[in-house]
């Protein structure tokens, strides 16, 4: 009976530690797709500015309209045809979707140019370049990401903890911790 309970008791101990594990490694997947799914958008969205006549502008909006730099989880992509960065009548919305599906997690806009938006125009970037910074309300390093966005228009994703102790105050700081 006593090597029962011995064996049950370590079996339980496992099962917690490896629950724990686990959901460690389920947020790490989704943080990672929600990072890839945001780059391939972003790729997609600057490949479409190469066939439009006209600038094409994604941005965070809180009503669908107007842009924001902290960008939250809700994103529109539209034909920018004044260029100023506000869905104007007659502009056409090209995307627009919630990001993430939890409000754990939240993206932060910060380009050189202190826009609110990013702006393609024949597949560059309108001299604008910058950083999308992907936040999590835990304030785990591990899970921010970062897609730095070149002159080019060209997106490369980031893991600031890799990276060294000034890109991760860096990426914290935009997270506003």
């Amino acid at each position: 009976m006593v090597e029962l309970l011995l064996a049950l008791s370590i079996t339980m101990l496992v099962s917690t530690w490896a629950v724990a594990s686990l959901h460690e490694w389920w947020q790490g997947l989704r943080i990672t797709a929600a990072g890839n799914h945001f780059i391939g958008m972003l790729e997609s969205l600057r490949h479409q500015s190469f066939s439009m006549q006209g600038a094409l502008t994604i941005c965070g909006t809180p009503d669908g309209q107007r842009c924001d730099k902290d960008l939250g989880r809700r994103l529109v992509a539209f034909r920018d045809s004044d260029r100023d960065g506000v869905v104007d009548a007659g502009e056409i919305v090209l995307v627009q979707e919630e990001f993430l599906d939890s409000a754990d997690y939240w993206l932060v806009w910060r380009s050189f140019q202190n826009k609110d938006f990013l702006r393609w125009a024949s597949g560059r970037t309108d001299s604008m370049n910058g950083t999308f910074t992907l936040c999590n309300r835990q304030r785990k390093d591990k899970w921010l990401r970062q897609m730095v966005v070149n002159r080019a228009g060209r997106t490369r994703s980031v893991v600031p903890a890799r990276l060294g102790e000034a890109a991760l105050q860096a990426a914290r700081k935009s997270c506003g911790w």
